[in-house]
């Protein structure tokens, strides 16, 4: 529960909304106030939605409830809630992309096929014609500059996965082939480590700053050259966001026989071997890297209860961690120094709490790990690019696949709290649900998310070590059961790579409907 502070000049307000519910300026009032702060945007909406609804289009601050209102919306995961704003933004303001990237990202994340199409096309087109029209006039080659928004600089898995995509898709002539500018240094990322991985091996597909200098003589002259890297347009003219589009490049990817394009320098497997070695694992072993999101690392969003049910319990993976260990591997849990320490175990080391975390040591595990058991987070976009297979559970929100063929998933059911009955895959793929993510928005219809069991962990991860030496089982049966899941798990037809858990779709084959 969010304790709110009232300031003086607010209080009035307050009081003429215990006397009149619609007053204008009071609801415009209070909306403004908390809707300035993560932390209360939860709290905004109605105030919000009753001066809007008086349709004051001629009041000089209407244009920036709106957008604040539309923004408000997004970040607490109401994305089909927030189409109408957005809209009505670029009804009036049809050149401001920000409401049209915006009004892509809502339309994806809500699950409205044809708009999400049609609306991302136009971003990718628009961003497009910029730079071709800005070439013209500097009589240069079409030069664009990768969008260096915060998150690609302060996670690392948005910098590992958008660099990897935009790079992949280069290279396979799926998107026009510009000048990309990365306006980027290394002190400006989460993680240095990756960044120099990035540079060494991508440098002849993006071009990265030799220092401040040249990266803002670069922002100066190419203003009106920037390219979001969230978009794409696929060989049927379809815009698609990144997510989908991956899943089309990585199936182009693999079907060609290419390795991956970010490899990990010779120098850090020498140096992270031996520190391995020093805390009890035999230079020759395999390892395999456990990463469950807690409640520490984003503790300041926990308010809307965005991260609620992205997070799991790590009390679930424990049978996981012995099957890895009754095969001979060792067990290294990564992650923050927020979450809960791990009992002692033989054959496991708790590096998420330890005292010799480095930026290096994070890449080299995540690099070098025989596959990585993980939520969908930052961690799991390094390993994808580094080409290491992928056991996605507690998978969370349902509908947007891991990329490759080499991995294994189960997701987190969707089940009615009146009845106890699941929802169908085809109920969570589309709009209202697909686009529900804070916990309140799915009490609020009545939904709970439940967490994967031990034993669906359990026996995913013991199928991955199967398909790694070679020895998978798959009847008649299961093949069936991952075509109909993949057909109805897919709205945006570009079709799934990777699979779903043999035991897991047994079980809850109900879903399919």
């Amino acid at each position: 529960m969010v304790t709110i502070d009232i300031p003086a000049e607010i209080a009035p307000y307050i009081q003429r909304l215990q006397a009149d519910p619609n007053d204008y300026a009071a609801n415009k009032a209070v909306a403004s106030f908390l809707g300035s702060k993560q932390e209360t945007f939860p709290h905004s909406t109605e105030f919000f939605e009753r001066a809007l609804a008086q349709n004051r289009s001629d009041d000089p601050d209407h244009k920036d409830m709106l957008q604040a209102y539309a923004e408000v919306l997004i970040f607490i995961g109401e994305f089909e809630k927030a189409i109408k704003p957005l809209r009505v933004l670029l009804a009036s303001y049809q050149t401001d992309m920000k409401y049209l990237v915006h009004l892509a990202f809502a339309s994806f994340r809500s699950g409205h096929v044809e708009m999400a199409f049609d609306v991302a096309k136009k971003v990718v087109d628009r961003f497009f014609v910029s730079a071709k029209e800005e070439a013209e006039l500097l009589g240069e080659p079409i030069t664009q500059i990768l969008a260096p928004d915060n998150i690609m600089q302060s996670r690392l898995g948005e910098l590992a996965v958008k660099l990897d995509l935009y790079a992949k898709a280069k290279v396979l002539g799926l998107t026009p082939q510009v000048k990309a500018l990365l306006p980027i240094l290394k002190d400006e990322v989460v993680n240095g480590c990756l960044y120099e991985c990035l540079k060494d091996c991508l440098s002849d597909l993006i071009t990265f700053p030799s220092g401040p200098e040249e990266r803002d003589a670069w922002i100066a002259k190419y203003d009106r050259s920037l390219v979001r890297t969230d978009y794409f347009v696929d060989a049927g003219k379809r815009g698609l966001d990144m997510n989908h589009f991956f899943v089309l490049v990585q199936r182009k990817w693999e079907e060609s026989g290419r390795e991956p394009l970010l490899k990990l320098p010779d120098k850090y497997d020498a140096a992270g071997r031996e520190l391995l070695a020093k805390h009890g694992m035999p230079e020759d072993a395999w390892f395999v890297c456990f990463h469950a999101r807690s409640g520490g690392y984003h503790a300041d969003l926990l308010a809307g209860n965005l991260t609620h049910y992205r997070n799991s319990n790590i009390e679930g993976y424990m049978p996981a961690m012995e099957a890895v260990r009754d095969r001979g591997g060792w067990v290294v849990r990564i992650g923050d120094s927020s979450m809960p320490p791990l009992p002692e175990m033989e054959g496991v080391i708790d590096y998420a709490v330890s005292d010799w975390r480095e930026d290096w040591i994070d890449v080299f595990l995540l690099a070098r790990s025989r596959f990585l058991v993980c939520v969908p987070s930052g961690p799991c976009a390094v390993a994808q690019a580094f080409g290491v297979p992928i056991v996605g559970v507690n998978w969370f929100p349902f509908g947007d696949w891991q990329y490759s063929s080499r991995d294994i998933m189960i997701f987190k059911p969707y089940r009615r709290s009146d009845d106890g009955s699941y929802l169908t895959v085809s109920e969570m793929v589309g709009p209202p649900v697909r686009g529900l993510l804070a916990k309140n928005a799915f009490d609020a219809r009545g939904i709970e998310v439940i967490e994967n069991s031990p034993d669906d962990i359990r026996a995913t991860v013991v199928e991955m070590m199967d398909k790694c030496d070679g020895r998978s089982d798959y009847s008649a049966e299961d093949d069936d059961l991952q075509q109909r899941f993949k057909a109805l798990a897919d709205p945006f037809d570009v079709g799934v790579n990777s699979r779903f858990g043999r035991d897991f779709l047994r079980n809850h084959s109900a879903v399919l409907g």
